[in-house]
């Protein structure tokens, strides 16, 4: 098995001379029925999002702008505006970092938004976020 190839969720970009649609279905595209859907944009290059886990919730993460890293327990992913996600099972700590100016990231989830889904990785291995920040970018 490949992890890495396991864990991609590819959309069909649809192309022609008036642009690209691309078409988003839940259990069919997304691997998981859709409960909740956010954007994340405007972060500083020496930002983040992320930093946590959660107990229930899987995701399914795509770059629609710019560029970003996005690591998942981890393995790390070079997120472009290419149609291709990454699906986040529940559990797996996920840090997003090294946003370009232009960046806008998509979260497909398939829970309602819950406090108690959230395990930061502080609560959970007992490493500060700063830990975390400086794992992630001197493994990069």
């Amino acid at each position: 098995m490949d992890k890495w190839r396991d864990r991609l969720v590819e959309l069909k970009l649809n192309m022609d001379k008036r642009g690209v649609l691309v078409p988003i279905e839940e259990n069919k595209d997304i691997p998981f029925g859709i409960k909740r859907v956010f954007y994340i944009y405007g972060v500083p290059e020496s930002g983040y999002r992320g930093n946590h886990a959660h107990v229930d919730s899987k995701q399914a993460i795509f770059c629609v702008s710019g560029s970003f890293i996005l690591d998942v327990d981890g393995d790390k992913y070079y997120m472009i505006n290419n149609g291709i996600g990454v699906y986040v099972d529940a559990g797996e700590h996920v840090i997003l970092n090294r946003f370009t100016k232009d960046a806008v990231c998509l979260v497909f989830v398939s829970n309602y938004y819950s406090e108690e889904d959230y395990i930061t990785k502080e609560a959970w291995y007992g490493e500060t976020i700063t830990d975390s920040i400086s794992a992630s970018e001197t493994a990069t």
